[in-house]
């Protein structure tokens, strides 16, 4: 999904915001206490006082908003500027503003015009907001370089064949809907030709595979760009998925391939400058979301897959290999199996054959793993993981960043190409 933010001439919905904002409020305590959906829209109408600007579209869209507020305790406004209030940096007036989030209102393709409370007007470039009849706020934007994207927007909007969510606030209108509709359909990969991707706070290695055959390698290296300010990291970070996805358009890759993984900020008691990296340095989901978001412009596949000892497995079979392109290696491997039995519905089994962690070693690994270790029990992954971390013998083959690379793009760049 893409989301643009606007700045519009400044109108005032604040009655309208107001009392969006209570019903959120009202619905996410309603959540809390176990409450469904259904039974909260009813709860709302004949409970709540002062809604009378809310419709039952404007009220289930509140209810909804409420409902992806997941965290069991939420600071509306944010931690922030709830700190910032109390200590008298910002007044109650500017704080209880803040607090407000914006009127958004879900579309769908049966909607007028995507939308049922909201009118895209790109002529003039405008979004009507109408939220009841014979009332209509006109949310006016200047010229940006995303026109022709909206404009396109409007057009299949206005044909029934896709809609858009809607956000408005009294200076900002933001506009989600879902980038797929700009995939023009030339795009000709190669069948079952994939791109997969490490992703690490220090670097990112992909590999371009054909079958068996590994016809692209790279590492991008992130260890001084993390050194950097946040707003240099940022524009780094969109450069970087820029090129990952301009290389899988170069090679004709059909699909993109990237582990599934949901890692909480945590301590991970290894000192603050581990969980520094990990936590902080490590921004994974940004980079993940722009890169999907990229391939589905494209017209590229996207498959997750388990990411369980990827790493250890791809280093034991590619010994050669350096750690981050082993760990690609065992990905793409992952995700072509995965392929071959869900999306092109192949006959084969893959029961525990795409982690393989219980699968046993073939008996060169087997034999060359003994005389490292120095020990007789191998037989499966699984037990030459527990003999490794029994032992703690490093079993990784670390890249060296101080080698020959190339800048990405400029010389001010702090991206390393290897």
């Amino acid at each position: 999904m893409i989301t643009i933010k606007l700045p519009i001439l400044k109108i005032d919905i604040t009655d309208y915001l107001n009392q969006y904002n209570n019903i959120v409020r009202f619905a996410y305590n309603r959540f809390q206490e176990g409450l469904i959906a259904s039974e909260i829209e009813r709860s709302v109408k004949s409970t709540m006082n002062n809604i009378d600007l809310m419709d039952a579209s404007l009220i289930k869209s509140a209810v909804d908003n409420a409902r992806c507020l997941k965290k069991e305790k939420v600071i509306f406004g944010g931690k922030k500027n709830w700190k910032r209030y109390n200590q008298g940096l910002i007044s109650k007036e500017e704080y209880q503003e803040k607090k407000l989030k914006p009127l958004t209102v879900r579309g769908s393709k049966l909607d007028h015009n995507g939308n049922r409370k909201f009118q895209l007007d790109l002529d003039n470039n405008r979004v009507v907001f109408k939220p009841k009849r014979g009332v209509e706020f006109i949310a006016k934007f200047p010229s940006t370089k995303r026109d022709s994207m909206l404009k396109k927007l409007q057009q299949l909007c206005e044909l029934g064949e896709t809609c858009f969510t809607c956000g408005i606030t009294n200076n900002h209108i933001y506009i989600t809907f879902d980038e797929t509709i700009f995939c023009d359909g030339k795009y000709r990969p190669i069948k079952k030709r994939v791109m997969a991707i490490d992703l690490n706070s220090n670097y990112v290695a992909l590999v371009v595979r054909d079958k068996d055959k590994i016809i692209h390698k790279e590492i991008i290296g992130l260890l001084k760009l993390n050194k950097s300010k946040t707003n240099k990291k940022r524009h780094e970070d969109y450069e970087i998925c820029k090129r990952i996805t301009e290389t899988a358009r170069h090679f004709r890759v059909a699909h993109f391939i990237n582990e599934k993984l949901d890692i909480k900020s945590s301590d991970k008691k290894k000192g603050k400058r581990f969980n520094k990296m990990c936590n902080n340095d490590w921004r994974r989901r940004r980079m993940v979301t722009n890169i999907h978001k990229r391939c589905n412009i494209i017209g590229i596949h996207i498959q997750e897959v388990i990411a369980q000892y990827s790493s250890f497995i791809g280093q034991i079979d590619n010994d050669k290999e350096y750690d981050s392109i082993a760990a690609a290696i065992e990905i793409s491997r992952r995700g072509i199996l995965f392929l071959r039995k869900y999306y092109y519905n192949e006959n084969i089994d893959v029961t525990g054959k795409i982690i393989r962690i219980k699968e046993e070693i073939n008996t060169q690994l087997v034999d060359r793993w003994k005389k490292k270790l120095n020990v007789d029990f191998i037989f499966t992954y699984k037990n030459l993981y527990d003999q490794i971390k029994k032992l703690k013998y490093s079993y990784r083959s670390l890249f060296q960043f101080d080698w020959f690379s190339t800048r990405m793009k400029s010389k001010k760049s702090l991206v390393y190409v290897y």
